[in-house]
């Protein structure tokens, strides 16, 4: 198995950082606490099993990392400006 080609690799690794920041802010506000949590814990769980594909990377792995990320948007991105996953993927992926 080979790395992740360039541009899954950048896309990829952008949800994860973009994700880990988003979680730590929706942690840190005040307000709706239960509904942050909730949310940090399924932007967490969407973006849990990229680092191990990156590096174990098979194509036939991608559709299933890019549902994921449709699933948690789906759920959680209601308003036009909610964070989105599937927004920084395909700001990296045609």
């Amino acid at each position: 198995m080979a790395q992740a080609p360039a541009p899954f690799f950048a896309a990829y690794t952008d949800i994860i950082r973009q994700a880990i920041l988003t979680a730590k802010s929706l942690l840190i506000r005040n307000t709706s606490m239960i509904d942050n949590v909730k949310k940090s814990a399924a932007l967490l769980d969407a973006v849990s099993t990229i680092p191990e594909s990156l590096f174990r990377w098979e194509d036939s792995l991608e559709p299933a990392l890019r549902k994921k990320l449709e699933y948690f948007d789906s759920v959680w991105a209601r308003e036009e400006m909610d964070f989105r996953l599937m927004k920084i993927y395909k700001k990296h992926i045609n």
